[in-house]
């Protein structure tokens, strides 16, 4: 994933908020409380994904374009430029043709 916006800082912290949206519910995902994992966790009672199996059709589909509705979010809201999303073979991006030669 790439984020373009005005510092480091901002593009950042929004590429980690754009990459959590990066998910659908599915039952090849296992997931564990944070603090199950590590008990000294800095994030108690988030779920950390521990195990990725058989994804039903649609799901990686889903999952792209709920990072996608985030980045666009951001971007409508002046926050970031824009942003491109890899999930294995799939590539989305705001504004559209942001990576394309003029």
């Amino acid at each position: 994933m790439t984020v373009l916006a005005h510092t480091a800082r901002v593009a950042d912290a929004c590429a980690t908020i754009v990459a959590n949206h990066c998910f659908a519910v599915d039952p090849g995902i296992i997931q564990l409380p944070a603090e199950k994992i590590d008990p000294n966790t800095d994030i108690p009672g988030h779920l950390v994904t521990v195990h990725l199996g058989n994804l039903k059709p649609g799901t990686k589909e889903k999952a792209l374009a709920n990072g996608l509705a985030k980045a666009k979010e951001l971007v409508d809201k002046d926050v970031i430029y824009g942003a491109v999303i890899f999930l294995d073979t799939g590539v989305a991006m705001v504004p559209e043709g942001l990576c394309q030669p003029k």
